[in-house]
């Protein structure tokens, strides 16, 4: 993404993944950003393209059988929500709850941006690529 030309969005991310071979790809999204996808480029594409998995935020309260969420569900050509199991079932949007700390990207980027620490909210690594390349930086 970061050596693409241009607006970088997931679906094109996600097309250039499976053209180099990736066999099973997931995108994983918030409900937020769950019942916002239509405001995505290509929503229905990315949900041809990778499985949708929506992990719903801590202390949220999502609820997959709203008018919104099934909305959504069936505009990027999805019948149903399914829980997390194993083997997965073959089609369906996964819905997986996940223990979680109170973090979020927007404090990330602001706490990168003002040069406070990101230990124990990011791994060594990422903490170290996101301050050698000054990223969030104004």
């Amino acid at each position: 993404e970061l050596r693409r030309p241009g607006p970088s969005y997931t679906v094109d991310t996600v097309e250039a993944l499976r053209a180099g071979g990736a066999d099973e790809l997931f995108v994983l999204v918030g409900s937020e950003t769950f019942l916002d996808l239509l405001s995505w480029k290509d929503a229905p594409r990315l949900a041809r393209l990778a499985r949708l998995v929506v992990v719903p935020r801590a202390g949220s309260a999502f609820d997959p059988d709203s008018v919104q969420a099934l909305k959504v569900l069936r505009e990027i050509g999805h019948e149903r929500f399914v829980r997390a199991a194993h083997p997965l079932p073959p089609d369906g949007v996964l819905i997986v709850h996940a223990a979680s700390l109170p973090i979020s990207a927007s404090d990330l980027r602001r706490r990168a941006r003002e040069g406070r620490s990101l230990a124990y909210r990011l791994p060594d690594a990422v903490i170290a690529y996101i301050r050698a390349r000054q990223l969030y930086r104004d």
